[in-house]
């Protein structure tokens, strides 16, 4: 899918501060009922967008979606977007000349695009259903922010399932393992953290990258 008009901005929505992630402070700041509102409002939006280094990263949301969690932007990703941005990469990005990061869950692909958009070399994953979408919002992304942005792609990844952890570990290794929002149900938490110790043996081995 290609945007049809323009991405409601995400900071804007929820009168944030970008500068630091929290309430502007004004008078007209939400409290926790209109904050929540205002979520479920942006949920509803056929795409979103958030200024992440400079670069306006805009996803399509998959709003038909309703056999998996992935077709919205979860807040949590804006969370750890703004965390890893001001908290995390930049000490990273002063020892490294490429940081390396693996999404798991990466729904629509905020948080994966946002990484790229601050110079990161990044594999986006999901399983099969909600891959579609990510890959289109990957391929939007590349085309509009290719030459100035980190090398990103999106891959098919179910969790524990040997075949597609050995070949995203193949892409790696990795500084940094990221989700937000991932695992609902507890039939998924081995799954997950099969896959997790997959990604990060392999850098153990590689010498480079995340240790377990």
């Amino acid at each position: 899918p290609q945007l049809s008009g323009p991405a409601t901005d995400i900071e804007k929505s929820l009168q944030l501060d970008s500068k630091n992630g929290a309430s502007s402070g004004s008078a007209s700041s939400p409290n926790a009922e209109q904050l929540a509102e205002r979520l479920f409002e942006l949920a509803n939006r056929a795409a979103v967008r958030l200024k992440v280094g400079g670069v306006a990263v805009e996803v399509i949301q998959d709003r038909k979606a309703t056999d998996h969690s992935g077709g919205v932007v979860w807040e949590t990703a804006l969370a750890l977007t703004r965390y890893l941005e001001r908290q995390v990469l930049p000490a990273l990005q002063e020892k490294l000349s490429s940081v390396n990061i693996v999404e798991l869950g990466s729904g629509c692909g905020l948080l994966g695009l946002s990484m790229a958009a601050l110079g990161c070399k990044v594999v986006m994953t999901e399983q099969a259903i909600a891959l579609k979408n990510l890959k289109a919002n990957v391929a939007n992304f590349k085309a509009k922010h290719g030459k100035e942005v980190g090398r990103v792609r999106a891959l098919e990844l179910e969790w524990g399932e040997a075949t597609h952890g050995s070949a995203v570990a193949g892409k790696g290794p990795y500084h940094l393992v990221v989700g937000t929002d991932i695992v609902f149900v507890r039939r998924l938490v081995r799954p997950l953290l099969e896959t997790v110790k997959t990604l990060l043996a392999a850098a153990a081995e590689a010498g480079d990258g995340c240790a377990p």
